[in-house]
């Protein structure tokens, strides 16, 4: 099992500068201690292995309302963890609680993905074995779909 944060999670209690809570932070930590999912310093996103698949969680570091985003430290992270191990004819497992721009129909509203959202599809584009698994566009009852986009396959639901 691997938790991760949505936008209502992150936004309430966010500080000066969207700053996450930091009960908010401790709480995760304790719930991914729970589990045996290791979590890292200074970037809110994890990563774990099932199988011998790699599943990376990228979790807001900014207490954003319907967005996220990445601090530095976190896309550093995220270039390393996509190289571990990568080999082209293995899936790599991306989850993110708010869909890349473009990818859905609805999926721009409320500011979309934030203004990131081109740097990692450019990064993404480096690896054509991504699988992205994403939420939060309130797609409907009943319907779920597998988009092919030039960063990675989604499935939305």
């Amino acid at each position: 099992m691997m938790l991760m944060l949505g936008n209502h999670d992150v936004r309430t209690g966010a500080g000066e500068g969207f700053s996450l809570d930091p009960d908010l932070v401790n709480l995760y930590h304790d719930y991914l201690d729970k589990f045996g999912i290791k979590y890292y310093d200074n970037t809110m996103c994890i990563d774990a292995w099932f199988n011998d698949y790699h599943v990376l969680c990228l979790n807001t570091d900014l207490g954003l309302k319907d967005m996220m985003h990445l601090n530095d430290d976190s896309v550093k992270w995220l270039k390393e963890k996509l190289a571990e191990n990568s080999y082209i004819h293995k899936p790599i497992f991306i989850v993110t609680h708010q869909a890349f721009n473009d990818s859905h129909w609805r999926a721009g509203l409320y500011g979309g993905f934030g203004d990131q959202d081109g740097m990692l599809k450019k990064l993404f584009s480096d690896y054509p074995q991504i699988v992205m698994l994403n939420g939060h566009i309130h797609n409907g009852f009943s319907v779920i779909e597998f988009i092919q986009r030039p960063y990675g396959k989604l499935r939305l639901c």
